[in-house]
């Protein structure tokens, strides 16, 4: 009887993880075969002996039960386990998002996700890892917790360490920020302009942003041209009805 060479063993349970998951990508595409993924990343999870093999695996079911299945808690189950595994910023921050997506939000258990999540990715070169966890802890200070001016420190500090646009925590913070100098309890519309300009900078296309202006130009500044070119431009970039900001400009105008 011959012995199993272990190397070669673990190298075979890698191949068949990363196709099994490859698969369940692949399938996830059409919101049809959501269970026939969720079948094969559990391929995955049985297959893999390593424990940063297996922490991929659960981390991707984890996002499955987040984003397709719209199951919070589960997904919760899931990122805990690839979290016992292996200590990972993205699983960290996703399991705040999860916290921050359940029927009853819990914005403090979320807050210590993304800070644990920051804290690990300082270890790592890349700064966009940790300024992605610092803008959810300014979205969750602003968005659940209704503290704005920490919530501008966050975005502050995010913006700070992630300077490149085409980063999506970058122009979200921005916009986010602008908003917030607009909620706060003495309201700052020159900074908000400004917050919503340095977002169209890196994308004249955020019809968000250019909704936000117009607002700003409506509610704040009393500059009623101002607000209707404002308006009118995101109207033009954002044709589809379902968006909020298409409806809402129209109204506003």
């Amino acid at each position: 009887m011959t012995n199993t060479n272990p190397q070669k063993e673990q190298e075979y349970r890698k191949t068949i993880k990363t196709a099994c998951i490859s698969l369940g990508d692949l399938l996830r595409e059409d919101r049809e075969r959501i269970d026939e993924a969720i079948k094969c990343y559990n391929m995955a999870i049985e297959v893999s002996k390593d424990a940063s093999d297996k922490a991929d695996a659960l981390h991707v079911m984890g996002l499955t039960y987040r984003i397709y299945k719209k199951e919070p808690d589960k997904a919760i189950e899931y990122y805990e386990k690839a979290i016992a595994l292996r200590d990972s910023g993205w699983s960290w921050c996703d399991l705040g998002n999860c916290y921050l997506e359940k029927k009853n939000p819990e914005p403090d258990n979320a807050l210590e996700c993304f800070k644990k999540a920051s804290k690990i990715e300082e270890g790592y070169p890349s700064s966009w890892n940790i300024s992605s966890a610092i803008h959810c802890m300014g979205h969750t200070y602003w968005k659940f917790k209704g503290e704005c001016d920490r919530a501008i420190e966050c975005y502050k500090k995010a913006i700070e360490l992630c300077q490149d646009p085409k980063y999506w925590h970058y122009k979200w913070s921005w916009w986010d920020m602008g908003n917030c100098y607009l909620e706060k309890k003495n309201p700052e519309p020159d900074k908000a302009l400004e917050c919503f300009d340095k977002v169209l900078e890196a994308d004249q296309n955020f019809s968000d942003a250019w909704h936000s202006k117009g607002h700003t130009y409506w509610k704040s500044k009393k500059e009623y041209d101002n607000a209707i070119e404002c308006y009118k431009k995101a109207i033009e970039l954002c044709q589809d009805p379902k968006y909020w900001h298409y409806k809402w400009s129209w109204w506003d105008m």
